[in-house]
């Protein structure tokens, strides 16, 4: 299923839509926060003209369908909340999608991320007809981890092939969300 750019997202108190060029400032700006993990991959976008390419390169994902990343943004006051994005997990069939999202500092321990995260999967789930959405998070951030536990994701064995070392040399933990697992708790 294409999704069209123009398509938003909306929860209680957040908006999200197409990333455009235009939000990179902001995206710098919170990429720059010193609060800001500079282990995660998206930190080393340190210039605005690295934040552009970066956009450009969602942008091109999101018209391939290869994956989508929502710009997240408040409803009242258009402040960015954060990114996140679900991506066809290359690594197997096409009803598995992969979830990576991040927070801008500002936003942190208000509840954002998970609401946001759970409008997502709706999506995944009930329009892209997923049966898997898969996660990893670093085990340094706790904060994450806690956070797609909470959304219903399942700690997955150290053994099963995902859990280990990511491209940065970093520990992280594997989590996965069936679909089932999602209709059982989505209106917990």
């Amino acid at each position: 299923m294409q999704v069209p750019i123009t398509r938003r997202l909306f929860t209680e108190r957040c908006v999200l839509r197409y990333p455009e060029l235009s939000d990179a400032s902001a995206m710098l700006r919170a990429l720059a926060d010193h609060r800001f993990p500079k282990a995660l991959p998206i930190a080393s976008l340190n210039t605005l003209d690295a934040v552009i390419q970066a956009l450009r390169d969602r942008q091109a994902a999101w018209i391939t369908g290869s994956a989508l990343s929502w710009y997240v943004e408040t409803k009242i006051g258009g402040n960015l909340i954060g990114m996140v994005r679900i991506g066809r997990a290359s690594r197997v069939a096409d009803d598995q999608w992969d979830l990576a999202f991040w927070v801008n500092p500002e936003r942190w321990r208000q509840g954002y991320g998970v609401e946001f995260s759970r409008e997502v999967m709706r999506l995944t789930f009930q329009e892209l007809g997923a049966q898997v959405i898969n996660a990893t998070a670093p085990v340094w951030n706790a904060a994450s981890c806690a956070l797609l536990r909470r959304v219903g994701f399942v700690d997955q064995p150290a053994n099963d092939g995902r859990d280990g070392r990511d491209v940065q040399s970093q520990t992280v933990r594997s989590y996965e969300l069936s679909a089932e697992r999602w209709l059982s708790i989505k209106d917990c």
